[in-house]
């Protein structure tokens, strides 16, 4: 598989129409790349934001690794929540 510009999503669709067999496989491998893993790990303060029509890196994976970041977060009025 190249890079994708576009939509990921319609990636692995696309990948799956042909591939049937392989659903487990591809789902397993995804779960060890998404940022969500590893977030609860993270110990630097961090600054959060998303684009709402991002098609490579939906606004649901950035609420995720939020809500399960590991120390602080930086809110956009500049406060540390823990």
């Amino acid at each position: 598989m190249g890079f994708n510009d576009g939509n990921s999503f319609e990636e692995w669709n696309r990948y799956l129409r042909t591939q049937r067999d392989m659903v487990d496989v591809v789902l397993d491998t995804l779960s060890y790349v998404d940022g969500v893993n590893f977030a609860k790990h993270a110990s630097a303060p961090a600054l959060f934001s998303t684009g709402l029509e991002d098609d490579s890196c939906p606004p649901s994976t950035a609420f995720a690794a939020f809500n399960h970041y590991g120390d602080r977060v930086v809110d956009a009025g500049g406060r540390v929540r823990k």
